[in-house]
Order: C-alpha cells, then structure tokens, then sequence
C-alpha cells in the first residue's frame, strides 16, 4: 500500500512538471523533444526559474548548455585561413629581407612603386620561369625601355609646340675634379630630364662655351618651342645667357631666382662671426654633446629650408639659444676644461664672440637680431622660387613686394635695404617674364589688385608679347585684346 502510495506520488510530479515545462517524457527520465537553447532555464520563465532547484535531468542539461554557450564564446579556434597568411606574410619578409639586405640596397626600396608590380608578375608566372640574368637586364632590356621612354617624351611634342618649355640647366662639381651640366626640360606636363654635358676636361668655362652648349639643346628642343633658358647667375654662364638671347630674339635667358637672393652679401661680416661659433663647436665631439645641456639637447644647424638659406638658418638658431650659449661658456666646467683656458684659436675666438668681448663680439646679438628682421621676408621669397610644388613665375613679382613692407615695417633702416633689394632685383633678377607672370596670374588678374594700371608691369608684359610672337597680326590682336581687358 505504502509503494502505491509513493508511485502515485512520483507520478503526480512528473505531471505537474510535464504541465508546467511543455515537456513529454518516456518511463526512465529521457525525452522525445530534443531540448534546444529553447528549454534554458534562463529563456522559461519566473516558473522555469522556480523549479530549476529540482535536480532533474531537464535542469542539468540545461545547465550544460550554458555553460557550453559561455565557453564558445570565450575560447574561439583561431581560423585557418588566418593562420595560413601569417605563415605566408612571414616567409615573404623573410624572402625579401634578405635581397634588401644582402644587396645593399635602400630600405626605401620597398616603398617603390615598381615593387607590386614585380611581385605580381613573380606570382602570376609561377616558380617554373627563372629570373632575368644580368645580360639580359643590361643589354636587352635597358635598351628597350631607353626607346619607350624616347617614345614617351615624343609624346610632350604637341603640347611643347603649344604652350612653349623652359630649358634648366644645372651645373654639379664633384670632389674629384668632375664637373656635369644637366639639362632639364619643364612643361605643365612636368620635368624630363634631356641630357647632361661633362665639363671635366674642359680648360676654359667662359662665355662662349656655355653659349655653345646651351645653342645645341635648344636647336636639339626646337627653338620655336623654346620659352627661356634658366642658368645659376655665374658671370660665365650670365654672359653665354646673353649671348643667347641674341641668337635667338624670341626666347629669354633668366638667372635662377634662388641663386640671385640667396647669394646677398650686405651682412657678411655677422654671418662669418657666426661660422666661428658654429665651426668650432661641431668641430669637437665633446663641445657638442656639452652644448645640447645647454640647447635642450637640441643642433643649433639644422639642414636648409632652401639649398641657399643654410648661413641664415644657422644664424636664426644661434639668435634662437643666445642665453643657453652664454651659460655654457660661463659654466663652471667650461672654464676648467682645455677650451675654456685656450687664450687663442677657434675656441677663444668663439668665446668672444658669444660673451660680447673685445672688437669681434661687440654688437654681435644686436646685430644680428636686426638681420634677421630683414632676413625673414626674404627667406620666405627664397622657399617660395626654390620649392617644387608648383611654377613660381606668376608669384614672385608680388613676393618680393611684400617682403620689402615686411622690412620697412620690422627695420628704421629699412630704406638702405630697400636699395640693396632693388638693385640685384632690377640688374640680376628681374624680368619680363615676372610681369607678364604676374599680371596673367588669375589670383591677381581677378583680385582686389589693379595691375592693369602698372606701366611697369603692362611695358613688361608688352615686350614678352612682341619677343615671343613673330607674326606681326597676332602681336596686334594679343596687344588689343590685353588692353582691352
């Protein structure tokens, strides 16, 4: 009786769990229905919840599926495929590790443009084809590419004949007593390199010889395709450029602008004073790593914004830790070391200079402060024509006018500047072209400026005209149609 009982009872809970759960069981606690994430006791409710403290079978699994769903979402398998790529990616590294390496070749090799491609055709051509031998890149392949490239800058040809080239020549002496002349064509289809000349053996670099060389390229261009020819301003080349002007009546010479402002020789005197103090410290190992306690570790020369401006950043740098010079010449250890006891030489000449002692330091700092007050506007002018960016011509006219209200408004003095200014602008630097550059510049052509009313820039523009228009007719219309504008 007592075992029915009992049985009777077990069979009431299971209902009344069956009931509650939705779930049918066979005798022996196992079920028909798959049980899902569906039957979690966190997905069932206030009254799944209530019974999950019985241990039943339902309760358990349940349990172990969520501890099962924690675990998957913990500990993922890495996958395959990404696996397989860091291998590969390594192996590739490795690979061309070595032939950057082992060949002495730039590091810089690597961010080439033409390194892609070459990877891509080694994968598309698969291990089966071996790599070029050194006679066939050298004898076979470079003389094809020399020809398409002869093919590519054929090409410019109609676009020459259109817009017109400037020639720029760029002389280069080497240590060993060699001497090349480079030879540049630029167009608004950018800058080709046409040839270069060694000059190394030649005995006399006068006027007639850089007036030769510069005729056989520009009848090697086309004279008619010709705009102007620009030369560094040395007195050889100079006298060739006017030379060539005569030859041939419709194109220009001009003198590089960089080489014209960077070579001012009004403050030679601070600038050399200032060579000592800078010679003298990177001449010694110890001088220099002393100075950096004093610079907050930092050079007092620093490589040129402009090829031509290194003196006057060297210069604006000593200006720049005046007082931290000073202390380190004044410091206790400087004084006891060998430098601070020299009573002649470099060091003690240097030393003069930075504590403001005798004849050669006297008036130094002041001095030199004030020439850089000038200086800055013409730095600005030097970035400008010695920057790659972009064609010049049309900015500088307006460039070296606002440098000059630059000084008037930083300097007393500034008249005596001005003169100096005017005269390497009027007699080295200045050219039709930068008036005619300058009033078809669209910036100012459309500005508040009213260029159209300058005598000096419509006679410059004028005489471009009637110098790079033979044809009388179209000299005329050009003329009407300037004036008109």
């Amino acid at each position: 009786m007592e075992m029915a009982r009992r049985a009777s009872m077990r069979q009431l809970e299971e209902d009344e769990f069956r009931r509650r759960t939705g779930s049918r069981f066979d005798v022996g606690g196992s079920s028909r229905q798959v049980l899902g994430r569906s039957a979690t006791t966190r997905e069932r409710g206030r009254e799944a919840q209530r019974y999950a403290e019985v241990s039943t079978p339902a309760s358990r699994l349940a349990a172990t599926e969520v501890e099962i769903e924690r675990s998957r979402a913990q500990q993922k398998q890495p996958k395959l495929k990404s696996k397989w790529l860091k291998a590969q990616k390594e192996k590739m590294l490795k690979a061309f590790g070595n032939f950057v390496i082992h060949n002495r070749l730039p590091f810089s090799i690597v961010e080439s443009p033409w390194t892609k491609p070459l990877l891509r055709t080694a994968a598309e051509i698969g291990p089966n084809v071996s790599p070029p031998s050194a006679y066939e890149i050298a004898e076979v392949y470079l003389k094809n590419e020399y020809n398409e490239m002869k093919k590519y800058i054929a090409s410019f040809d109609g676009i020459w004949k259109e817009r017109g080239v400037t020639i720029m020549c760029d002389g280069w002496s080497g240590p060993t007593r060699m001497s090349i002349v480079n030879f540049l064509v630029y167009s608004n289809r950018g800058t080709v390199f046409h040839k270069s000349v060694d000059a190394s053996n030649v005995e006399h670099k006068d006027g007639e010889y850089y007036f030769k060389i510069m005729k056989e390229v520009v009848e090697e261009i086309g004279p008619q395709k010709v705009v102007q020819v620009v030369t560094d301003n040395e007195a050889a080349i100079k006298l060739g450029g006017k030379k060539l002007m005569e030859k041939f009546p419709n194109l220009y010479w001009t003198a590089c602008s960089a080489h014209c402002i960077g070579k001012k020789k009004s403050v030679k005197k601070i600038i050399d004073q200032a060579k000592v103090i800078t010679q003298f410290i990177y001449n010694h190992n110890w001088v220099v790593n002393y100075m950096k306690k004093f610079t907050d570790n930092r050079d007092i020369i620093r490589p040129g914004i402009t090829r031509f401006a290194t003196n006057f950043i060297a210069l604006e740098s000593i200006v720049r830790y005046r007082v931290g010079l000073r202390n380190m010449f004044e410091s206790e250890q400087w004084i006891m070391s060998k430098y601070g006891q020299a009573t002649s030489g470099p060091a003690h000449e240097a030393k003069k200079i930075v504590l403001g002692l005798g004849n050669e330091g006297r008036n130094f700092w002041e001095r030199a402060q004030q020439i850089m007050k000038v200086q800055e506007p013409l730095l600005k002018v030097l970035r400008l024509v010695d920057g790659d960016d972009k064609p010049t011509m049309g900015f500088i006219y307006e460039a070296m006018e606002r440098a000059k209200l630059a000084i008037q408004k930083n300097c007393r003095s500034y008249l005596e500047y001005w003169r100096i200014i005017d005269h390497r602008w009027n007699f080295q630097l200045h050219h039709d072209l930068h008036a005619a550059g300058y009033f078809l510049n669209p910036q100012y052509q459309y500005g508040p400026h009213d260029i159209g009313n300058d005598n000096e820039i419509m006679l410059g523009l004028k005489n471009v005209i009637q110098r790079l228009e033979g044809d009388l007719v179209n000299q005329g219309k050009t003329l009407n149609q300037v004036s008109n504008n």
